[in-house]
């Protein structure tokens, strides 16, 4: 019996769901550039590890291709501001966020 891969809890990520919605890879978040589609999904990334985690800013940060604490509440704080701002990235955060739900309900099922 092939088991489907989203069922299995800790395979796909947060960082795997962002980067699907973002249409990026995992890996183009954590480099250093500051192309846009790549500076939003890593934003997102931070900004949900953030508000839904305990995780320290610095840990965050050091994810993300090595950024700081301050990087990680910047990131929130565009964030915040393109969900209101922006149909285009709230459509995006939006699809992550569900996807992220998802997955939430079939692990906690």
């Amino acid at each position: 019996m092939k088991m489907n891969a989203y069922l299995i809890p800790g395979l796909k990520r947060l960082e795997d769901f962002v980067a699907e919605s973002f249409g990026v890879t995992v890996d183009d978040m954590k480099k250093p550039s500051r192309k846009r589609t790549w500076t939003e999904a890593r934003q997102f990334a931070m900004w949900y590890r953030k508000k839904f985690t305990k995780e320290p800013l610095k840990s965050i940060g050091k994810r993300y291709g090595g950024r700081d604490h301050a990087t990680v509440i910047h990131a929130a704080k565009t964030v915040n501001n393109l969900i209101e701002t922006s149909p285009e990235f709230n459509g995006k955060a939006q699809q992550a966020l569900n996807e992220i739900r998802k997955m939430n309900r079939i692990i906690n099922v």
